[in-house]
This record gives structure tokens, C-alpha cells and sequence, in this order.
């Protein structure tokens, strides 16, 4: 039996589920030829219940579900990640960076590759081998994400905002909160993560053979 994996099917219009609902008419000797798997948000529920998709319902034979990640789930999904990547050594995540990560990702997946890959660049960038909550922080902001209003550990992600009635927390604004920012009470602004890392390169070729290596990216020209 051959196997249709769609991914993304919520993205799919109704003429497209009832194409392939019509691929599952495919049988031989009683037994189906195409084994349907569709991929996707929570989103196409609405979307079954409705009239006109009432065929193609009847036809879904099992339904999994898969919850966000709480904070141990997010532990266990990291370590399983760094060593299927082939790291030799443990995972350079503290235990507050692991707080953050579960945090700002929600515990989606996807989210946590992208935090985690960029903060391994980050970490590469400032030469330093541990990630800690300030570097889930800077990943964070690095793909706007909404900033989360309830931690794990409430001094792994920002610090406790002060009591005194006369100071008040200063907020950012959104200008404020891109990575290229420049930081507060700093004249200069912090050179951005392409930036850093583009000069992180230069240093350690120009060590081993005085080359230089080009890094090109979407948000700045080249060098």
C-alpha cells in the first residue's frame, strides 16, 4: 500500500479535499491502495463539520493530537535533538535557559528549533559555550515574539520590575525591541546577530589559513 502525506492540509481548499477524498475510492481485492495521512493545524475542524465536507469525514478512521510541550517535554525534546545532531558533549542549555525556551516558545516545536538554532549562533557569535535565559531572550526578540508575561522562573527571563511608586518601569517601544536596537543608557547600537557573527568568522579564519569567509543574509547587504 503506497502512502499521500499532506502537510499543511488546513491550507487546503474544499475542491482539493475532495480530490482527495476521491483518491481514497482506489481499492483492489477489497483493500484500499492509498493510505491518506493529512497533516495540520486544529484549525480544519470547523471546516469538517461543515455540510459539504460530511463525506470525507466519515472517512477519517483515526485522529491523534498533539499537545504543546510543557517544560520538562521541552527538556527531553532539546536533549533528544542535541544528540541526534551528533554533539558529543551535553547540551550547552542551562536549566533557565531551558525555562526560557519553554516559555517564549509556548512549547510548539517548531518554535523551539528555531530558538534553539538561533541561540546556538548567538552563543557561536559571543564565544561563549553556554546558553543561558539572556540568549533565549535575545532569540526571542530576534523573531518578534511576543514577550511572555508569566515564567517559569521569573528571574530566568526579565528582571522583576521595581516596586517603588516613584519610579516607574520604563517600556519598550517597538523600535526598542529590534535586535539592532540600541541599548539603554548606550550611545552605540549593539551590531546585530549577522553582524556578530560575520566578525566571529573573520577572526577565526584569519587564524587558520588568513582567509576570509562570507556569510550573506536577507535583512543586510554584504559586505
Amino acid at each position: 500500500m503506497s502512502a499521500l502525506i499532506v502537510d499543511e492540509a488546513d491550507q487546503l481548499s474544499e475542491e482539493l479535499f475532495e480530490e482527495i477524498r476521491l483518491l481514497g475510492n482506489f481499492a483492489a481485492a477489497g483493500r484500499g491502495l492509498l493510505q491518506i495521512v493529512l497533516v495540520c493545524q486544529n484549525e480544519p475542524d470547523d471546516r469538517l463539520n461543515l455540510r459539504q465536507m460530511c463525506h470525507l469525514k466519515q472517512r477519517i478512521a483515526t485522529r491523534l493530537s498533539r499537545q504543546r510541550l510543557n517544560r520538562e517535554a521541552v527538556e527531553k525534546y532539546i536533549g533528544l535533538q542535541w544528540s541526534e545532531a551528533g554533539a558529543a558533549s551535553s547540551r550547552p542549555f542551562t536549566d533557565e535557559g531551558v525555562d526560557a525556551v519553554a516559555t517564549w516558545s509556548c512549547g510548539i516545536p517548531r518554535q523551539i528549533n528555531r530558538i534553539c538554532d538561533t541561540t546556538v549562533l548567538i552563543a557561536f557569535s559571543n564565544a561563549t559555550r553556554t546558553v543561558d535565559a539572556e540568549t533565549i531572550r535575545e532569540a526571542g526578540i530576534e523573531f518578534f515574539l511576543p514577550r511572555p508575561t508569566v515564567a517559569a522562573r521569573q528571574t530566568s527571563l526579565e528582571p522583576a520590575p521595581t516596586t517603588s511608586r516613584m519610579e516607574q518601569p520604563v517600556r519598550a517601544s517597538s523600535d526598542q525591541l529590534r535586535p539592532d536596537a540600541p541599548v539603554v543608557g548606550s550611545s552605540n547600537p549593539r551590531p546585530s546577530l549577522v553582524k556578530r557573527c560575520l566578525h566571529r568568522s573573520d577572526v577565526r579564519q584569519s587564524r587558520v589559513n588568513g582567509s576570509k569567509s562570507a556569510v550573506l543574509s536577507l535583512n543586510e547587504p554584504p559586505r
